[in-house]
C-alpha cells in the first residue's frame, strides 16, 4: 500500500470536505479538540520552576492518539491543520510533541476558508508552528487555572462549596450584579410629553411635538405644569417659524465579526451565542451541496477583524453590479477600519462565495442554518452597495414662548437597505439619546405642504405622564456588546464565558434576561473586596492585552505571570486570615429556641439557621427567587420575616394534593408540593417528620434491558436536568439523556429515542451503542455514508 500524506483538523466535520479537496493522496484525521490539557485533579502549574504546566492525555483521548500514531507512521509529511487562532496552534503544538514532530518545521496548514483555493494555497506553503501563538494560548491557560484552583477553595471554604471563580467569567458575574444593583436602587422620576394636532388653513391635519420652551429643551415634571404649558399653547398664535430640509447618507454596517454576528443573531433569531458559534462551525467546517459534495460556505468564525480579501471584494462588486444594477454598486471596494487593539488574525465572517445565494441553499441547509447563513451573505453584500439616501423635512412652529416640532423623513434612495437593514440594539441608551430625527429607519408620518410664517389651528393637545425607566437586564446580545466594548475575553470565549456563568449557578435567565443569584451578590462582593486589583473590567482588559503582546513577541510569558502571581497569592492568604464564614443577620426568630436565625449558603442555595447550631438545628428554606444580599450590605438584619410569613400563607391557602403513596416513616398520605425541581412527595406532618419522595413519571416504555422487567421513568439529576432511567434503579442502571418513544428499533429490538443534531434535524436514533439504526422523524432510514 502506497503512503499517503496526514492532514490533521480539530474537528471531524472537516474530513468530508477536505477530503474531497485534497483528494486520494491525503488522509484526513481529526484529533476532536485537545489531545493534553492541565489535569483536573491537581493545580498541575510547576510555580517555583518558571511556571512549567504539567499537561496530562484529555480523557478518551488515548484511542484518538493510538490511531494518530498508527497512520502518521505510515505518512510521507504530516500536516497540522487545527483552527488558525490560539487554541488550535497549542493543539499542533501539542500534536507535534505526541507525534515527534519537530515545531520549527514546515508542517503548519491554516485557512480561513475551507475552500479548494484556499486548501490547496495552505498546502503549498506550510510554516513552522508559531511558539508566540502557543506561549499566548499557554499564558491564558496557566493564568486561568492560577485564579480558579485559589480562589474556590476560598469560596467553598467562606460561602458555599459548589462554587467556582474565575479570572474572566467573575468579571462578567460582576458586571450583571452591577446592572441589577442599578435597578433595584432605581427610582422613577415623573416627566410629562405633550403631543399637538394642528391643521392647515388647507384643513390637512398632522402631529407636531412639544420640545422646546424659551429656546431650551421643555422638561415638564409634574401634571401642573403640563396644564400652565397646554393654557399657554392654547392662547398662543401657532405658526410655522422655520422648515430646514436636509439629505442624510446612511453607510452599511462593517461585516460581521464574532461579537456582531452573536448579537444579531440574538435579536432577529433568538440565537444564544453558544447556538450561534456552533452552528456557524458546521457553514465553515463544510455541507453537503448536492452533486458538488461537502463545501465550506463561510469563513473562520472566530475573528475581531474587518478585513476582506480582495478576490472576495472583487466578487461582491461584481454580484452586486450584474444582480442590482450600476445604481446600487461602487466605484471601487468600501473598506471598514479595524478597531483599535483588535487581533486582526483573520478575514471577517463573509459567504467563502456570494454566487451561492441563500435560495440556492434552501434545500440543503437545516432552517436554523439557513437564517444564520442568508443573514451572513446578506450583511457582507450590503457593505459593498451603495448608501442609501434619506431626506429629512423638519419643521418649527411657534407657540409664544413654546416650540412644536415635527420631523419627516422619507426615502431618496434605498442602496443597501434593499437587501439588508440593521436592528437597533434593544435598551441601547446611546442609540436612544439621539436626536429622533437621526433613527433613520423610524416610523414617519406624511406631513402636508407648508410655507414659513404660515399660521397653523390647533385641533387637540395631548398631554402624557411618563416615568423614566431602570436599565433593563443584560440579555445575551447586550452581554456580548459589554463584554467587546470592556475588552473582556476574545471572540473565541464570549459563548464560553455565558454559558459558564449560567452553568455554575451565578445567573439565571428569567423571559431571556440575566438574574443574578444571590450567591453571584456574595461571591462580587468577596471578590471587589479582596482582589480588587484583579476582578475589575481594567484588570481583565490588560490581561488580554498582555497576552495580545505574548501573541506578538513584545513580552515573555512567564515575566507576566510572575507579575500576577506574587500580589495575588498574598492578597489569597489576607482574604483567607481575614474573611469569616459568610451569613447574614435576618428579623426572623427560631421557632424551636427563640433565638435569631441567620442567612446561610449550601449545596441547595440559601436558607436560615438558628444561630444557636450546633444546639439548636432548626433550619428554614428561603425561595430561590426571593434575592436578599443586595439589601444585606450595612450590618442590618434582612427584613425576612413578613416576607416568609405571607409566602407561608399563599402556600397554606392553596389547595392540597393528597396521594395514596402512604410515609413509611409515620404512616400519613403523603402531599404534593413543588420544590426547586419541580413536584415531590411530602409528608404532611412536616416538620415533625421530613420524609420526602420522587414522584416517578412512568412513560409506560418497557426498559429494553433483556428480563429486567422495569419501566422507563423521568427523572432528575441532582443539578436539575432531566434524564430517563429504568423504574428498577440501582438494580438496572439503563438511563439515557435523550426522551424515549415507544417503538422499537427494527435492526437490534433495543429502544428508540429522539434527537436533535445541526446536520440531521429532529431525527430518531437508537439507544444502543452498537446500533448505527438512525432516521428523520418524517420519512426513512439515514444513511451513515450520507
Amino acid at each position: 500500500m502506497p503512503s499517503k500524506n496526514l492532514l490533521i483538523v480539530e474537528s471531524p466535520g472537516k474530513i468530508k470536505t477536505l477530503s474531497k479537496i485534497l483528494g486520494s493522496s491525503f488522509v484526513v484525521e481529526a484529533s476532536k479538540g485537545h489531545i493534553m490539557d492541565l489535569p483536573k485533579s491537581k493545580l498541575g502549574v510547576d510555580v517555583e520552576n518558571g511556571f512549567q504546566p504539567d499537561y496530562s492525555v484529555v480523557k478518551d483521548r488515548s484511542e484518538v492518539i493510538r490511531k494518530l500514531k498508527d497512520v502518521a507512521n505510515h505518512s510521507d509529511k504530516i500536516y497540522l491543520a487545527p483552527d488558525p487562532d490560539r487554541e488550535g496552534e497549542a493543539i499542533s503544538w501539542h500534536l507535534a510533541t505526541i507525534l515527534k514532530i519537530d515545531p520549527t518545521s514546515q508542517c503548519r496548514v491554516t485557512f480561513n476558508s475551507i475552500t479548494h483555493d484556499s486548501v490547496l494555497q495552505s498546502i503549498r506553503n506550510p510554516k513552522p508552528i508559531d511558539l508566540n501563538l502557543v506561549n499566548a494560548q499557554q499564558s491564558r491557560r496557566i493564568l486561568d487555572r492560577l485564579v480558579g484552583y485559589k480562589l474556590s477553595p476560598l469560596l467553598w471554604k467562606k460561602v458555599q462549596v459548589g462554587l467556582s471563580a474565575g479570572r474572566v467569567q467573575s468579571v462578567a458575574v460582576l458586571l450583571i450584579c452591577e446592572r441589577e444593583k442599578e435597578i433595584l436602587s432605581f427610582v422613577p422620576v415623573e416627566y410629562w410629553t405633550i403631543k399637538a394636532i394642528l391643521q392647515t388653513s388647507a384643513k390637512e391635519t398632522f402631529e407636531a411635538k412639544l420640545v422646546k420652551t424659551d429656546g431650551k429643551k421643555s422638561v415638564i415634571s409634574d401634571q401642573a405644569s403640563s396644564q400652565k404649558v397646554i393654557d399657554e399653547i392654547r392662547l398662543a398664535q401657532l405658526q410655522v417659524v422655520d422648515i430646514s430640509q436636509r439629505s442624510k447618507k446612511q453607510t452599511p454596517p462593517p461585516p460581521f465579526i464574532t461579537s456582531s454576528l452573536q448579537q444579531d443573531a440574538y435579536r432577529r433569531f433568538s440565537f444564544t451565542a453558544k447556538r450561534t458559534m456552533s452552528i456557524a462551525q458546521k457553514l465553515y467546517e463544510g455541507v453537503a451541496i448536492g452533486k458538488e459534495g461537502p463545501v465550506g460556505l463561510i469563513t473562520y468564525m472566530r475573528t475581531d477583524s474587518f478585513r476582506v480579501a480582495p478576490e472576495a471584494l472583487s466578487e461582491a462588486f461584481e454580484f452586486v453590479d450584474k444582480t442590482f444594477g450600476k445604481l446600487y454598486s461602487l466605484p471601487q471596494g468600501r473598506f471598514y477600519r479595524t478597531k483599535k487593539g483588535a487581533q486582526d488574525a483573520h478575514e471577517a465572517i463573509r459567504p467563502t462565495s456570494v454566487w451561492r445565494t441563500p435560495e440556492s441553499l434552501v434545500s440543503f441547509l437545516t432552517p436554523e442554518a439557513h437564517k444564520l447563513y442568508s443573514l451572513i451573505w446578506k450583511r457582507f453584500v450590503a457593505t459593498q452597495m451603495a448608501e442609501a439616501v434619506y431626506d429629512i423635512l423638519t419643521i418649527d412652529i411657534s407657540a409664544g414662548i413654546h416650540t412644536l416640532q415635527v420631523v419627516g423623513t422619507t426615502v431618496k434612495f434605498d442602496g443597501f437597505t434593499k437587501l439588508y437593514s440593521e436592528m437597533r440594539q434593544e435598551n441601547d441608551r446611546e442609540s436612544q439619546d439621539k436626536d429622533d430625527a437621526e433613527n433613520l429607519e423610524s416610523e414617519s408620518q406624511r406631513l402636508p405642504k407648508l410655507s414659513k410664517n404660515e399660521n397653523l389651528t390647533l385641533k387637540k393637545l395631548d398631554p402624557t405622564q411618563n416615568f423614566t425607566q431602570p436599565p433593563t437586564r443584560y440579555n445575551e446580545s447586550m452581554l456580548v456588546k459589554t463584554l467587546e466594548k470592556e475588552g473582556i475575553g476574545r471572540p473565541s470565549t464570549y459563548a464560553t464565558i455565558i454559558d459558564t456563568i449560567q452553568q455554575r449557578g451565578y445567573v439565571k435567565k428569567v423571559e431571556s434576561r440575566f438574574r443574578p443569584s444571590d450567591a453571584a451578590f456574595v461571591t462580587t462582593n468577596i471578590l471587589t473586596g479582596f482582589f480588587s486589583d484583579i476582578i475589575t473590567t481594567r484588570f481583565t482588559a490588560k490581561m488580554e492585552s498582555f497576552l495580545d503582546e505574548i501573541e506578538e513577541g513584545k513580552k515573555d510569558w512567564v515575566s507576566v505571570l510572575k507579575d500576577f502571581y506574587s500580589p495575588f497569592l498574598d492578597d489569597i492568604k489576607k482574604a483567607d486570615a481575614k474573611l469569616k464564614k459568610v451569613e447574614f443577620n435576618s428579623d426572623c426568630v427560631c421557632p424551636k429556641c427563640g433565638k435569631p436565625m441567620v442567612v446561610k449558603f449550601g449545596r441547595a442555595g440559601k436558607f436560615l439557621a438558628c444561630s444557636g447550631y450546633p444546639n439548636c438545628k432548626s433550619t428554614e428554606h428561603i425561595p430561590e427567587e426571593m434575592l436578599i444580599t443586595p439589601t444585606s450590605e450595612g450590618g442590618k438584619p434582612i427584613p425576612l420575616k413578613a416576607i416568609l410569613e405571607k409566602v407561608k400563607l399563599e402556600t397554606a391557602l392553596q389547595p392540597v394534593e393528597t396521594t395514596t403513596e402512604v410515609c413509611e416513616k409515620c404512616g400519613a398520605n403523603m402531599v404534593v408540593k413543588t420544590g426547586r425541581f419541580g413536584k415531590f412527595l411530602a409528608c404532611p406532618k412536616y416538620p415533625d417528620c421530613k420524609n420526602t419522595k420522587r414522584i416517578v413519571q412512568d412513560l409506560g416504555i418497557p426498559c429494553p434491558i433483556e428480563n429486567c422487567g422495569g419501566k422507563i421513568s423521568v427523572k432528575r439529576s441532582k443539578k436539575g436536568r432531566i434524564f430517563y432511567g429504568c423504574s428498577n434503579y440501582p438494580t438496572c442502571t439503563f438511563v439515557s439523556w435523550s426522551k424515549p418513544i415507544n417503538e422499537i428499533c427494527p435492526k437490534c429490538k433495543s429502544v428508540l429515542t429522539n434527537h436533535k443534531t445541526i446536520k440531521l434535524g429532529p431525527h430518531v436514533k437508537c439507544t444502543n451503542k452498537a446500533c448505527d439504526y438512525k432516521r428523520t422523524q418524517e420519512s426513512s432510514e439515514i444513511s451513515e455514508k450520507r
